[in-house]
């Protein structure tokens, strides 16, 4: 059994919605196109990171909510008129890396561009890539009591 079937298995069988995935962080947006609407949620902060840091979230394809890392909801980010390069709740998921390109090129909040995180996969949307394929050394949390499995 590879970790992807083992996954797919908790899916179904424990209705597993997301996986946490550790050390998924860009420098830039260079390779994110693709794998932004793959995920339940966006992290932007700077190098280091600050009260200020960003976290959208997504349901269903759609930009759920904004918030800081301190705790206030936004209702837009960043607050500038122009649409192309402001995400707002409601806007669609596959809309959102061209806005950040567009935020980059008008030199808009380019410090919260200079950390991006993807954590939360959305198991629904899981393709199988090299490390999903492997059969031994990766664990995946099954309970938040007591219970691991491994792919092996």
């Amino acid at each position: 059994m590879t970790l992807y079937s083992s996954i797919q298995e908790l899916r179904f069988d424990e209705n597993v919605r997301y996986l946490g995935v550790v050390g998924n962080v860009f420098t830039g947006l260079e390779g994110l196109e693709n794998k932004i609407p793959l995920y339940e949620s966006l992290l932007l902060d700077g190098a280091k990171g600050t009260s200020t840091g960003i976290q959208i979230a997504f349901e269903n394809g759609i930009v759920k909510s904004i918030w800081t890392n301190e705790g206030a909801k936004l209702p837009k980010w960043p607050a500038v008129p122009d649409k192309s390069a402001a995400i707002a709740p409601g806007d669609d998921v596959s809309s959102i890396y061209s806005k950040l390109a567009r935020m980059k090129e008008l030199g808009i909040a380019a410090k919260k561009l200079e950390r991006i995180s993807l954590f939360k996969k959305d198991v629904a949307s899981l393709t199988i890539p090299a490390w999903l394929n492997r059969d031994s050394g990766i664990l995946l949390h099954r309970s938040a009591l007591t219970s691991f499995i491994t792919s092996s």
